[in-house]
């Protein structure tokens, strides 16, 4: 496939380097979890991709409990620099903890922001942050890559992992990949209160993506 090609080449993140492994599994948030327990599977890795506030405690039996990456949307910034922004996101997702990205700890967390607002000068926030754990941001050809291969829109954070993962690495298995069908919760931790998603991506091409790399063997889904 062409586009694993374009992939591998295209630059990940602004700064720092993220390493090259063998096996990965990207754990993505959806509710199927939670119908099978999987969580020793996934732990097997060499690498463990999670993604925005997706919690391992008291769902280990079901999602693991290793993470070693983790890709954030620019919110997890917002929410701590604006009272305002933190208020609307809440209204969205209401379990939702604004000083979330706080308490994680040894993990390299990759915000997958558009490159346009720059969000990697909020060093004050940032710093904060880089105490505890390596902080990355998608580099804007990675970005740009993105939007392309998905006819304009922006990549869910989910297509992003994996992106990253065809990029890194060579046994790829993916968990928790529903596409939002409606047999499954959303998110197996919480509750949403947001339709939004379906005008900001393409669901549905990331889906048939999905599935093409799957039918030809190029990722395992679990």
């Amino acid at each position: 496939m062409k586009i694993l090609d374009i992939i591998k080449k295209t630059k990940f993140v602004r700064d720092g380097q993220i390493h090259k492994n063998v096996s990965c599994a990207v754990v993505g948030n959806s509710g199927c979890l939670l119908d099978q327990k999987l969580g020793s599977t996934i732990d097997e890795n060499d690498i463990v991709i999670r993604f925005n506030n997706g919690v391992t405690e008291g769902y280990e039996n079901f999602v693991g409990s290793k993470t070693t990456h983790r890709i954030l949307n620019c919110h997890f910034i917002l929410n701590i620099e604006s009272e305002s922004y933190y208020k609307h996101q809440k209204s969205r997702f209401p379990t939702m903890d604004r000083y979330f990205v706080y308490k994680l700890e040894n993990e390299k967390l990759i915000f997958k922001t558009d490159p346009s607002w720059e969000l990697w000068r909020k060093t004050e926030i940032l710093n904060k942050i880089r105490d505890k754990n390596e902080v990355y941001f998608i580099d804007k050809e990675f970005y740009d890559l993105g939007k392309k291969i998905n006819g304009g829109k922006e990549p869910t954070n989910g297509f992003t992992g994996i992106m990253m993962a065809l990029k890194y690495y060579q046994d790829i298995s993916c968990f928790g990949f529903s596409f939002y069908d409606k047999s499954s919760k959303r998110h197996y931790y919480d509750e949403i209160k947001d339709n939004s998603l379906f005008n900001n991506h393409n669901i549905d091409g990331e889906k048939r993506i999905f599935e093409l790399l799957d039918s030809n063997k190029i990722i395992k889904r679990h």
